[in-house]
């Protein structure tokens, strides 16, 4: 369980984002290094630590800042930029 302004996100246990992204990546052949990700709660962590470039928007807590490579407010371009 996880809550933050508001709002609640519940998940069973054991069950995170990276895990469910990387079984993504092993289906779909994708290696970490061609993974980008972005988040901005506490449950987005698991899957930046994963991901070969991760990004955290402006926004996020101090600790969802600290995991990505990067903080954002615009990331529509640069995923733009990294896709290119």
């Amino acid at each position: 369980c996880w809550s933050s302004y508001g709002v609640s996100e519940y998940t069973a246990k054991g069950v995170s984002k990276g895990e469910c992204l990387k079984k993504v990546m092993d289906l779909l052949g994708f290696s970490a290094e061609n993974t980008v990700v972005a988040g901005d709660g506490v449950n987005d962590i698991s899957m930046m630590k994963l991901a070969g470039k991760s990004y955290a928007m402006v926004d996020a807590s101090p600790v969802v800042k600290a995991s990505a490579d990067q903080v954002v407010s615009d990331i529509l371009n640069v995923l733009r930029g990294d896709l290119i």
